[in-house]
C-alpha cells in the first residue's frame, strides 16, 4: 500500500512541478515576441501551449535516460521512492517562490539540485552519480552531475555567441534595408517562436517524464502507463502553466535586460531555437529560460555592450547560481524528514 501512496504522491509533485515549469519558461519563450509587438500576448501564448504540448509528446525520451542517470540507486532499491518524491518537492518549492518573484529561474537547475540533495540526505554521497564517462551504446551526453552542469553552462553561451554574432552579420547585410523589413522580420519571428516552444516542451517533459518512469519502477505497482502517456500528462501540465505564464517574467527578459526590437528578437529566437533544439537531440538537459535569455543577451552585447542592463543580467545570474543550493536544500531537509519516519517504520 505505501508504494503505491507514495507513487501517486510522486505523479501529483510532479504534475505540479511541470506546471510551475511552464509558468517560468512560457515568459523566456514569448518575451522578444511580444516585446517586438509582432503578435498580440494572447494569441502568442496560447500557440506557445500548444507547441511546447507537441513537443513533450514527440520529443523523444533522450533527456530523460540523463536525468534517471544523476541518481545510483536502483530502482530494486526501496530507498528510491523517497528520494524521488524530496527531490521533486525541493524543486517545486523553489520554482514557485521564484516565480512568484517574478526572477526566470531555471526548473533543470532546481531539478538537478533536489536530486543531489535528496540522494545525500537520505542515502549518502554514494547515492549521486558525480562524475561519469561517456558510453558508445549511448545517445545520451550527460549522465552524471558534472555533465548537467557542462550542459548548463555551456547552453547559455552557446545561445549567447550565435546571437552575437547573427546580430552582428544581419547589422552589415541589412544595412540598407527598407523599414518595412520590420513587418517581416515580426512575422518570421512566429514560426521560430514555436520551433522554441517545441524545443521547450520536448526537452523539460523528458526531465519529469523520466523521474515518473524511475518512480514506476521503484514502486514495484502495476500501472500500465506508456511512455508516451506519460509525456502528454506532463505535456498538458506544461500547457496550462504556459497558458498562465508569469509577465513579470516577460517584462524582465523583453525589456529589463534590453530593449528588443524586429531584428533583435528575430535572432535571439533564431539562435535560442537552434540551440535548445540542438541539445535535446544530443540528449543533454539545458534550461530553456537561460539559453533565451543567453540569445537576448548576445544580441544587446552585439548592438552596443552598454545597450545590456548588466545589472539585472547580474541579478538572474546570481538566482542561477543559488538555485542548485538553494533547493538541494530545501530537497535534503524533506530527505531527512522522510529517513527519519522510515527509520521509525523500520523499527
Amino acid at each position: 500500500m505505501l508504494p503505491l501512496v507514495m507513487l501517486i504522491l510522486v505523479w501529483v509533485a510532479a504534475l505540479v512541478f511541470a506546471l510551475t515549469n511552464g509558468l517560468h519558461d512560457a515568459g523566456a519563450v514569448v518575451a522578444t515576441l511580444i516585446a517586438s509587438r509582432a503578435a498580440s500576448p494572447r494569441i502568442t501564448v496560447t500557440l506557445s501551449a500548444m507547441a511546447s504540448l507537441a513537443g513533450a509528446i514527440l520529443g523523444g525520451q533522450a533527456v530523460s535516460r540523463a536525468i534517471t542517470g544523476l541518481i545510483r540507486i536502483p530502482a530494486s532499491d526501496s530507498r528510491l521512492l523517497p528520494i524521488l518524491l524530496a527531490a521533486v518537492l525541493g524543486a517545486l518549492t523553489w520554482n514557485f517562490l521564484t516565480w512568484r518573484l517574478g526572477l526566470p529561474s531555471s526548473s533543470t537547475h532546481a531539478l538537478t539540485g533536489g536530486c543531489v540533495g535528496a540522494g545525500l540526505a537520505f542515502a549518502g554521497p554514494d547515492s549521486i552519480h558525480w562524475l561519469g564517462g561517456l558510453k558508445a551504446a549511448d545517445p545520451s551526453l550527460t549522465r552524471s552531475v558534472a555533465g548537467v552542469f557542462i550542459a548548463l553552462i555551456l547552453s547559455p553561451l552557446i545561445g549567447f555567441v550565435v546571437a552575437f554574432f547573427l546580430e552582428k552579420a544581419s547589422k552589415h547585410l541589412l544595412a540598407s534595408a527598407h523599414y518595412s523589413l520590420n513587418h517581416w522580420l515580426n512575422r518570421a519571428q512566429m514560426p521560430l517562436m514555436l520551433l522554441l516552444s517545441f524545443g521547450h516542451g520536448s526537452n523539460d517533459a523528458q526531465k519529469i517524464s523520466g523521474i515518473l518512469a524511475l518512480a514506476g519502477l521503484a514502486s514495484s505497482v502495476s500501472l500500465t502507463i506508456s511512455d508516451t502517456w506519460q509525456l502528454a500528462a506532463v505535456g498538458l501540465a506544461i500547457f496550462f502553466g504556459t497558458l498562465f505564464g508569469s509577465w513579470p517574467i516577460i517584462r524582465t527578459l523583453s525589456r529589463g535586460i534590453f530593449q528588443v526590437r524586429p531584428i533583435n528578437g528575430f535572432n535571439a529566437q533564431l539562435a535560442a531555437a537552434g540551440s535548445l533544439l540542438v541539445a535535446t537531440f544530443l540528449g543533454a538537459p539545458v534550461s530553456t529560460s537561460h539559453v533565451v535569455i543567453g540569445s537576448v543577451m548576445g544580441t544587446g552585447a552585439a548592438v552596443r555592450f552598454k545597450a545590456v542592463n548588466w545589472q539585472v543580467a547580474k541579478g538572474i545570474l546570481a538566482a542561477w547560481v543559488v538555485t542548485v543550493p538553494a533547493s538541494a536544500l530545501v530537497s535534503a531537509g524533506v530527505a531527512g524528514l522522510f529517513r527519519l519516519a522510515w527509520t521509525i517504520l523500520a523499527c
